[in-house]
């Protein structure tokens, strides 16, 4: 009987497989190597008989530095000047890496604006609310004027 078993696996669209082997294969993918962008692996794997399997595994490999960007987003529509702000930051393969470096400032989120306007707002109506307590408070010591001011206008 001959065992033709094997699995391989091909990088891109690599005529050469990077690996192949009697299943189970256990390697390590060094993404150092490969430009920033989408990849795919190709598996091809074989049984006894000579019947061929393939998997394909889609990855986007990021070992350049970050990139973030403000003002701009995939797909938008735009018109007229649009401020855009682009900031480029590496880590990991960076001797003296300064993390400040990886904030990107950006305006703050219109939700916690209207977050802020709303408890503003509650404050302002819950103060007025108290300001005039109602009649069966009015004469508790919580809201009467205090005794020595009492005292004083009495005489």
């Amino acid at each position: 009987m001959n065992d033709q078993t094997r699995t391989d696996i091909f990088l891109d669209d690599g005529e050469e497989p990077i690996i192949s082997h009697r299943s189970p294969v256990r390697f390590q993918l060094d993404t150092m190597a490969l430009e920033d962008g989408p990849h795919t692996l190709r598996i091809e794997a074989y049984d006894a008989g000579g019947q061929k399997g393939v998997r394909y595994i889609t990855f986007e490999v990021r070992n350049g530095p970050g990139i973030a960007i403000s003002g701009l987003s995939d797909n938008d529509i735009l018109e007229g000047k649009i401020p855009i702000l682009v900031n480029s930051y590496g880590g990991a393969g960076e001797a003296h890496w300064e993390p400040s470096r990886a904030e990107t400032p950006a305006p703050t989120p219109t939700w916690i604006w209207v977050l802020l306007i709303v408890i503003m707002i509650f404050g302002v109506f819950y103060g007025l609310q108290q300001w005039n307590p109602p009649p069966p408070f009015a004469d508790t010591p919580t809201y009467s004027a205090p005794a020595a001011s009492r005292d004083s206008s009495s005489e």
